[in-house]
């Protein structure tokens, strides 16, 4: 009898170390952090993230939204640089492709101008971006550039300058030099994104098998936003961080995605200041299979 409850008093006590250690590694599961985050400077307005740059680009040039917007605004000019770009560098690599993700952001270099950047990670991928380096010193006109202990290369595609870098195993891209030189020293700081908490709970939680994904930060987007819009927006009023997940269909976009909000009950409730209590229209459109919906009034702001 006293065997017994000793086999059960271990088991009991085996268990308990099993729950543990399977509590701990769910705990300290996390997807690895990417390096090129880290190159991406903070001022960073957008970001946008694919694992399929050509696929991802094609899908968004045949969208019928996309392209109506696109005659509409500016962004048309930005898609049709990165299809030229993709298209002349395939024969060197194949579709300007990257098993880790690729990241653009856009970055204000003015009071009304701002400019983009591409980066990735070079982690098991270096004899492709070789072959891809190649390609882009294959190009007429060849620059490069010395900057703390980084070379930085300037080449024409299409007529157009572009600069890049290889550097502390990320790849850097941008029409911009400066932006391209904020990266490099971007990597010698310990403040980035891989650093901010906020940005990272996004991340983390961000649809990977998603055509792209979108990050916004407001307080960025907000200095550039009169450049997108007809005026500027005030999204910093409400949200630290803004992330979308972004699904391509033939006709339209499909968005899901969080938001970040500043740590304070006060700015929680502003939202609902001088707004009445209004009849929800959405539990009539949402799908029969919705897991959760949650819905706040107030009667008192005070």
């Amino acid at each position: 009898m006293f065997v017994i409850k000793l086999k059960d008093h271990m088991s009991r006590i085996l268990c308990l170390i099993i729950l543990a250690i399977a509590f701990s590694s769910c705990q300290k599961e996390d997807r690895e952090k990417n390096t090129a985050l880290e190159a991406i400077p903070i001022d960073a307005a957008l970001i946008l993230e694919t694992t399929d740059l050509s696929k991802s680009l094609m899908k968004l040039s045949k969208n019928n939204l996309w392209n109506l917007l696109a005659k509409e605004t500016s962004i048309g000019n930005f898609q049709n640089t990165l299809l030229s770009i993709d298209s002349i560098l395939s024969p060197f690599v194949s579709k300007f492709s990257s098993i880790n993700p690729v990241f653009l952001s856009i970055h204000s270099t003015g009071a009304l101008s701002c400019n983009w950047m591409a980066m990735s990670s070079t982690k098991d991928q270096e004899q492709k971006l070789q072959i891809l380096e190649m390609g882009l010193n294959s190009f007429g006109s060849i620059k490069s550039y010395p900057y703390s202990n980084a070379k930085v290369v300037e080449v024409f595609i299409e007529k157009k300058q572009f600069f890049y870098t290889i550097h502390k195993g990320v790849l850097m891209l941008s029409p911009a030099k400066v932006l391209v030189e904020d990266a490099i020293r971007q990597l010698k700081t310990k403040n980035n994104l891989n650093s901010d908490a906020s940005f990272q709970k996004l991340y983390q939680s961000s649809n990977k098998k998603e055509d792209f994904n979108l990050y916004l930060e407001c307080k960025n987007f907000d200095k550039i936003s009169n450049i997108f819009l007809k005026k500027n927006s005030l999204l910093d009023n409400h949200a630290s961080w803004v992330q979308w997940g972004i699904d391509l269909t033939n006709e339209g976009l499909l968005l899901s995605g969080l938001t970040i909000s500043h740590d304070s009950l006060a700015q929680e409730l502003l939202f609902f200041e001088g707004n009445k209590g209004q009849y929800l229209k959405t539990p009539g459109v949402l799908p029969e299979n919705t897991a959760f919906f949650c819905s706040s009034s107030f009667e008192n702001f005070k």
